[in-house]
C-alpha cells in the first residue's frame, strides 16, 4: 500500500491541575491527496469523550464526517454524520496545508 500515515497524541494540560485530557489521532494521506482523519478525545474535567472521522478530497474539500459524543458516560443528541455538500465554486476563507 502507498498511503502515508501519521499518528499522534495531543495533552490537554492546566497549569494548576496538569494533564486534563488527551487526544490520539491518525490522519491517512492517500497517493492522490485523498485524506482521512480519526481521532479520539477524552476530557477529565468535563467527562467527555468524544469520537471524529472527518475525510477530504485532494483539495481539501469535505466528504464526510461523523462525530460522537459522550458525556459522563452517556451519549448526546450532538453526534451525527453527514455529507456535506459545499459549492466549488464558492471562495475558502482561509486554507492551510497541516499534512
Amino acid at each position: 500500500m502507498k498511503h502515508r500515515t501519521i499518528r499522534g497524541k495531543i495533552l490537554y494540560l492546566d497549569n494548576d491541575t496538569g494533564e486534563t485530557g488527551r487526544e490520539w489521532f491518525t490522519i491517512t494521506v492517500q497517493p492522490d491527496g485523498r485524506r482521512t482523519l480519526r481521532a479520539q478525545c477524552e476530557m477529565d474535567d468535563r467527562g467527555l469523550l468524544r469520537d471524529v472521522i472527518y475525510s477530504v478530497d485532494t483539495d481539501w474539500y469535505p466528504l464526510d464526517c461523523f462525530v460522537r459524543l459522550s458525556i459522563e458516560e452517556r451519549l448526546t443528541v450532538r453526534a451525527g454524520s453527514g455529507s456535506p455538500t459545499i459549492s466549488r465554486s464558492a471562495k475558502p476563507l482561509r486554507r492551510r496545508r497541516v499534512v
